[in-house]
């Protein structure tokens, strides 16, 4: 009987294992099938490229229209757009960058300092906690600032991380808020010598922002404690010859990291430790191929790029190995329609947001609309549990005692779950079956400030966002 039972069982497993192995043969082939082209507007009027950005209900793109208007809209299957909303501002001075988290959505910009009655350009951010469709009133995130577009956010479930470059020094620049009412501003370097915007990538351990200087280099920097402190800066290239912004993108606990070269070749390099080190550049795209700013971002299957080509359409590209390798250019257009040409208050560009089993591409057409791609099967069917709640107690054994931190959460609602991953300090420290709503840490210390959080996954790996406490 014992016998039958683990024979039934290996075979089980095997053929799991088998189905496994074919699924991520295939995503190592390259499965890249961008899917047809569905507008977002028809008014012709979008001045500024578009942004997007996803999470398990959805995705958000932001763009400025004629009137420097804020225009945003929704989509929660990747195809069907919500009607585009417009905040009547006419004060939006540059694009709209705009960031999703579990708790809202993030849109930043550079406020017109003429309208406002400031003499200098300072960075301003908008929150929604409806995807977009209602907009808070504007918080201004620095007050004196002399700003150099774009004011770019990024996320992660503790809140939203703006950078920018100030012109005034040439520096970069960084500031953090949970939602959007106060900002907490601090520099990322003091050397002068930044020659770019400064992008960033949240993920579950921290910021990571990477940037061009004076020497065409580029450099990033990472913050694990949410932009208070930033590490030295480390220099991703030696080849003195970025002539782009430094886009980033997290997946899993890596960083990837994307340019173009001054011929116009589009590169990557890969760290798996916060920026420390990084990987040799591993080209993308020759110039002729794609030769605008290259966008990044990466979900389970790997990371996937976009760009425009030399013949106006846009196109992308996908490695499944961390940039190791990369597919040949996959065309996401082949009408000539995409505007890569600089608008006067921002450069065009294709955007890319990779989200669970799903990945969207946004840009500006030369017809002066936002037009979108999307494949896969949807943002990821996997929500996060809730309700998470910890508190330390104590073990008493006569005249010694413990110390241990407890966990306990709701469970998610998504059908699929698997198990429940745990992190303590972003690092992953155990894992959990889907029955499984608790946990405890022994031979803990008094007085220790730890962050724990918890993600929901399924049986392919797909991982839901994160949701934190702080104990004690």
């Amino acid at each position: 009987m014992k016998m039958f039972k683990k024979k039934k069982f290996s075979c089980t497993w095997a053929l799991f294992i088998l189905w496994l192995t074919l699924g991520f043969q295939r995503e190592a082939l390259g499965v890249l099938v961008p899917g047809p082209v569905i507008p977002i507007t028809t008014s012709g009027d979008i001045l500024t490229p578009v942004v997007v950005s996803g999470t398990a209900a959805g995705f958000v793109i932001t763009c400025t229209d004629s009137n420097m208007d804020l225009v945003s809209s929704f989509a929660n299957d990747g195809v069907t757009w919500s009607t585009p909303s417009l905040l009547t501002f006419s004060q939006l001075y540059t694009g709209v960058w705009v960031s999703v988290n579990s708790s809202g959505t993030m849109a930043t910009f550079i406020g017109d300092p003429l309208s406002m009655g400031y003499s200098t350009a300072a960075p301003y951010g908008f929150f929604s906690t409806d995807q977009g469709f209602m907009w808070t009133t504007q918080t201004r995130i620095e007050m004196s600032s002399t700003v150099a577009t774009p004011v770019v956010v990024g996320s992660r479930n503790t809140g939203f991380m703006a950078t920018w470059r100030d012109t005034a020094d040439n520096n970069p620049y960084s500031a953090f808020s949970v939602h959007g009412l106060l900002w907490l501003k601090v520099p990322i370097t003091n050397t002068g010598t930044v020659n770019s915007a400064v992008m960033v990538a949240g993920s579950t351990v921290g910021f990571l922002t990477a940037w061009q200087d004076t020497s065409n280099n580029a450099f990033a920097s990472f913050s694990s404690d949410d932009g208070l402190t930033w590490s030295a800066p480390v220099a991703i290239t030696s080849t003195s010859d970025v002539a782009s912004d430094v886009w980033v993108a997290s997946r899993g606990l890596g960083f990837m990291a994307v340019w173009v070269s001054n011929v116009g070749n589009a590169y990557s390099s890969f760290s798996s430790n916060n920026g420390a080190t990084w990987s040799p550049p591993s080209l993308i795209a020759m110039n002729t191929q794609i030769n605008t700013d290259v966008s990044v971002s990466g979900n389970m299957a790997g990371f996937y790029v976009a760009g425009i080509a030399l013949d106006s359409n846009a196109y992308a590209s996908f490695s499944s190995n961390n940039g190791t390798t990369w597919l040949a250019p996959v065309s996401i257009t082949t009408d000539n329609s995409v505007s890569g040409s600089n608008t006067g208050t921002a450069f065009g560009f294709v955007d890319v947001s990779a989200v669970g089993n799903s990945y969207m591409f946004t840009w500006l057409d030369v017809h002066g609309n936002a037009q979108s791609s999307f494949a896969g099967s949807g943002p990821p069917a996997i929500l996060p549990p809730a309700n998470l709640t910890g508190r330390q107690r104590k073990n008493n054994f006569g005249l010694q005692y413990e110390l241990f931190n407890t966990l306990k959460w709701n469970a998610s609602p998504s059908f699929n779950v698997a198990g429940y991953n745990i992190y303590k300090n972003g690092v992953l420290i155990t894992s959990v079956n889907r029955f499984t709503l608790q946990y405890k840490q022994h031979n803990q210390k008094k007085g220790a400030e730890t962050l724990y959080s918890v993600t929901a996954f399924d049986l392919m790996g797909n991982e839901s966002t994160e949701i934190d406490v702080i104990i004690p």
